[in-house]
């Protein structure tokens, strides 16, 4: 483990932006943002737009930018590489982006509530180290 890593980890503990979802099982109780996202996230009912496999979290952040109507969540299950994108967004006071490292990706934690017809969902194929995403976080 870098030596680094543990600070990030802290880091993210304390910011805002940032769900740190434990793993779960299909059959497990739901995550309490479940259906919550735009109400207790994010505080609007934006549509939310997803990046599966967000690596460092530059293109959410870009996004966010891009569209402050919308609302984006980065999810990857490397939560050191996700620093980088919820440290620039929290700094810049974004309040339209946020990041969830999990391991494995469930319905439990990422179902949207009353606008999931409004979600998008990006999948990379690789990301970019070129190593693709493993079926198993799908």
């Amino acid at each position: 483990m870098s030596k680094n890593k543990l600070s990030k980890f802290a880091d993210m503990a304390t910011y805002t932006n940032v769900v740190q979802a434990p793993a779960m099982t299909p059959d497990a109780p739901c995550h309490p943002l479940f259906g919550q996202w735009h109400e207790a996230f994010f505080g609007n009912d934006n549509p939310i737009v997803l990046e599966l496999g967000c690596g460092r979290g530059e293109y959410c952040v870009g996004l966010a930018e891009r569209f402050p109507t919308k609302n984006f969540i980065g999810v990857d299950i490397k939560g050191a590489r996700m620093w980088h994108g919820a440290t620039e967004a929290k700094a810049r006071g974004m309040n339209n982006v946020g990041f969830l490292h999990t391991h494995r990706v469930h319905r439990q934690v990422l179902c949207p509530g009353r606008n999931s017809r409004d979600m998008a969902h990006f999948l990379r194929s690789a990301d970019e180290e070129g190593d693709e995403t493993p079926d198993e976080y799908l």
